[in-house]
């Protein structure tokens, strides 16, 4: 293992990470002051909503980057006629989200004109277009980041997506502080990153002129094949990606459904507090993800185990650390976080923590998997079983009308997917044996 590799990883994913922790903060606690709770669960069952078209690529650019340096024999000319294809192949899929996003931003602006005023309708509508489209554009960052990654530089892709996301965020809580709304800060936040993704891709587009890459020259069976195998290890990260959509998005659509936003917008404070000790964990998690690559093409099956499993054993004594800090002080933490307008539930809060950390020990699983871009069985496995929570939170909270329950569902669900998890890179590494 390449240790200076992984400490420059480390230190952009380090400063990715503080971004995600001060934008999950920062940005509930500026909507919360300046608009309201009222404000922050619509926003907050919008973007749950627009979330889902994170998976608008099918996962291709995420497989891509391993796909680029699994073949370590690869040219520049080969891999940039490989980056090429999964390009237009990410476009054609942004072209069919965008044929979704467009109908259910009018559904949306319909369903809530029935409630409210047909201009703050349309406003919901139009938050929501941008949200999502805002999402359905970052596979083309994460392609990005590859080309990057290709080049020996991983740290240099993370650090301009951190950069883009900061300033995306920066963006949201300037607009709150100004007494501008959430519709405005959700235009000025797609603007910038149309504007960002455009340098991006011209960028590309000039990498693979100097490659002397046709873009539009039919790609060689060899390009194909591997395109091919892209695309089949980006549905399993598609699915993986779907099923933790479904467990983290899905109640709070559904809570702001059967509840109402506010109720929504409590879920997702106690939410977004269980997730804190996951953003600076993840770090280390992300950080290794190219130098596991090297030991599974490399055959060091010890090394694997052992460094997956003092990962996990470290992470989860932290993130229980952590939350319980944050449980016993919850008081403290509305205060200052929340400016004392929305209370947190601390029998939503426990169960969520618990999950929180239970997820984490999955994902320390999970990393080895995508490293060799194996997804393509616990994907399925997921799914089944994020349906499944779904399936019976939905009349749950119908009956009962207590999100707390949804936190305990999500607590059992994230137990199952654990052990689903365990069971498959058991078997990965008695493959990796023979």
């Amino acid at each position: 293992m390449n240790i200076y590799r992984v400490l420059r990883t480390l230190s952009a994913h380090g400063y990715g990470q503080a971004i995600s922790i001060a934008s999950t903060l920062i940005i509930p606690a500026a909507i919360i002051a300046k608009w309201g709770a009222l404000d922050f669960g619509y926003w907050v069952s919008l973007s749950a909503l627009a979330q889902f078209f994170l998976m608008s690529d099918l996962g291709a650019a995420t497989a891509l980057a391993n796909q680029l340096c699994l073949k370590s024999t690869r040219s520049d000319v080969d891999a940039w006629t490989l980056i090429q294809a999964v390009n237009l192949y990410v476009i054609k899929k942004i072209g069919v989200s965008i044929g979704i996003i467009i109908p259910t931003s009018l559904l949306i602006g319909f369903y809530n004109s029935h409630a409210q005023l047909d201009a703050h309708a349309f406003q919901l509508a139009v938050i929501f277009f941008c949200l999502a489209l805002s999402i359905t554009i970052q596979p083309v960052i994460t392609v990005y980041c590859a080309v990057w990654r290709f080049e020996g530089k991983n740290e240099v892709g993370i650090f301009i997506a951190n950069t883009v996301r900061l300033l995306e965020s920066c963006i949201v809580v300037v607009t709150a502080t100004l007494n501008g709304t959430l519709y405005a800060a959700a235009i000025y936040a797609l603007i910038f990153k149309i504007v960002a993704l455009s340098i991006m891709a011209y960028i590309m587009r000039q990498h693979a002129l100097k490659h002397d890459i046709n873009h539009t020259a039919v790609p060689d069976k060899n390009t194909l094949s591997e395109l091919n195998l892209i695309v089949k290890a980006g549905h399993g990260f598609s699915l993986i990606s779907l099923s933790q959509q479904l467990t983290l998005q899905g109640p709070v659509l559904l809570i702001s459904t059967l509840a109402g936003p506010v109720a929504a917008a409590v879920f997702a404070a106690c939410r977004t507090l269980s997730r804190v000790p996951n953003q600076p964990l993840n770090v280390l998690l992300a950080s290794i993800g190219p130098e596991l690559t090297d030991l599974i093409s490399n055959q060091k099956l010890a090394e694997l185990r052992n460094i997956t499993k003092k990962i996990a054993v470290i992470i989860m004594m932290m993130s229980t650390t952590i939350s319980t800090v944050a449980i016993l002080n919850i008081a403290t933490v509305e205060e200052i976080w929340l400016s004392g307008k929305l209370a947190l539930d601390i029998k939503i809060l426990i169960p969520l923590c618990i999950a929180g950390t239970l997820n984490l020990s999955s994902q320390v699983i999970n990393q080895a998997l995508t490293a060799a871009n194996r997804t393509h069985i616990q994907s399925r496995q997921f799914i089944i079983a994020s349906f499944l929570l779904i399936c019976i939170m939905y009349p749950t909270l119908a009956f009962t009308k207590q999100p707390m329950l949804c936190g305990i569902l999500i607590f059992f669900s994230e137990g199952i997917m654990t052990i689903l998890l365990f069971k498959q890179f058991t078997l990965f590494s008695s493959e990796l044996k023979k």
